[in-house]
């Protein structure tokens, strides 16, 4: 099984924010179920972390995904262009299977993107320098 520390969803140029949400509540759970992050003793948490996404992308905004404590988050950077990063502190089979998940509901919506791996600006920097020993 292939696993990586990031996976990333890159939309192409054009794509806005608001494109995202109607189909941004399927993308959130699925992210949680494949992760294992849903909370089940708190619900209303995970209703909660959807509606603020949710006011953003209506709004156009850049939403904060899902950034809380646990094996993986979802992010979407500050770029020029709309993405969202699927992340891990450590190398996890878990990255892979959201990423591929979100990818695969974006592609029965016939929503363009491109997945790439491992592709932190950090992870480019640590390669560098790894190059250079």
């Amino acid at each position: 099984m292939m696993r990586a520390k990031s996976g990333h969803i890159i939309f192409e140029y054009g794509f806005r924010y608001s494109d995202l949400a109607p189909i941004f509540p399927k993308i959130f759970e699925a992210f949680l179920d494949v992760t294992g992050q849903r909370r089940e003793d708190e619900p209303e948490l995970d209703r909660l972390l959807l509606e603020l996404n949710m006011r953003d992308l209506e709004k156009n905004k850049k939403p904060e995904g899902y950034n809380r404590p646990g094996i993986v988050r979802m992010i979407f950077p500050l770029t020029g262009r709309v993405e969202i990063y699927i992340y891990a502190d450590t190398i996890h089979e878990k990255v892979v299977r959201a990423t591929r998940e979100i990818s695969s509901i974006l592609e029965d919506e016939g929503i363009a993107h491109e997945v790439k791996w491992d592709s932190m600006f950090l992870d480019e920097l640590r390669r560098r320098k790894q190059a250079k020993k």
